[in-house]
């Protein structure tokens, strides 16, 4: 009897245990290793108004990552439009053993220019930092988040797979307190590329809130993500990865 008992409950801890997730608090070295793209990549951002479906915003947004020397990575984001107070040039640094943020800087023409350093405790203001607009910025953490403007890079090198759940800690810099968030593998599917060649996905939704959520396809095969489609109740936003880049500065 006992037996039978001890064997009953380790069942139920195990099925507790793949219900509740992954918690990843760091990246695991390895899976940077396996799948973090190095490289350019481009991405047409189109927001739908649904009750208005006429009233549309585009974007090009351009996106680079390298892997520097002394075990770091740089990811390079440029935003443009035809509005051009919205053009944005992004630039941040990420360990490359864990993925977490070290430095994350925005320009923008109309938030100017805001610059962070990350460490194990807390998020500042970086002093150095010409002009910067958040100096005295300070915010104490329990732990390093994850930069939750490197989102796109973060989610493809997750190891996913059917009916997982993922549990990360995101903060946008100079936004409000991290948090945690629960990414789970709905399914994948099948979508039609340039030619109608197509390419097996897994599906990564997000629930913001009871009428906000985002899904992510992120390939399964390169670990890239190919398109997002984000409910936020008013509209839709889709980001969609250009198979040809073009020119941008």
């Amino acid at each position: 009897m006992r037996y039978i008992f001890i064997v009953l409950l380790m069942l139920r801890l195990c099925s507790e245990s793949s219900a509740q997730g992954d918690t990843v608090k760091v990246m695991p070295e390895k899976w940077i290793e396996k799948n973090l793209k190095e490289g350019k990549s481009q991405y047409f951002i189109f927001v739908q108004n649904k009750s208005n479906p006429n009233k549309v915003f585009t974007l090009v947004w351009q996106r680079e990552v390298k892997k520097l020397a002394g075990g770091k990575v740089e990811v390079k984001q440029l935003s443009v439009s035809s509005d051009s107070t919205l053009r944005s040039e992004v630039y941040s640094l990420v360990d490359a053993q864990t993925f977490l943020p070290l430095y994350h800087q925005t320009q923008s023409a109309r938030r100017g220019k805001e610059a962070y350093l990350f460490s194990a405790d807390k998020i500042i203001g970086a002093d150095s930092v010409v002009d910067n607009k958040r100096k005295g910025f300070t915010l104490q953490t329990k732990e390093t988040p994850f930069n939750w403007e490197l989102d796109m890079e973060t989610l493809c090198l997750l190891e996913l797979k059917e009916n997982k759940t993922f549990y990360l800690t995101f903060y946008h810099p100079g936004g409000g307190k991290p948090a945690y968030y629960a990414y789970k593998v709905i399914g994948s599917e099948k979508v039609a590329a340039v030619g109608g060649t197509p390419i097996d996905c897994w599906k990564l939704r997000i629930d913001y809130s009871p009428v906000a959520h985002a899904t992510f396809y992120i390939t399964k095969k390169s670990k890239e993500l190919l398109k997002m489609e984000e409910d936020f109740g008013q509209g839709v936003r889709y980001k969609v990865k250009l198979a040809t880049l073009v020119s941008i500065k």
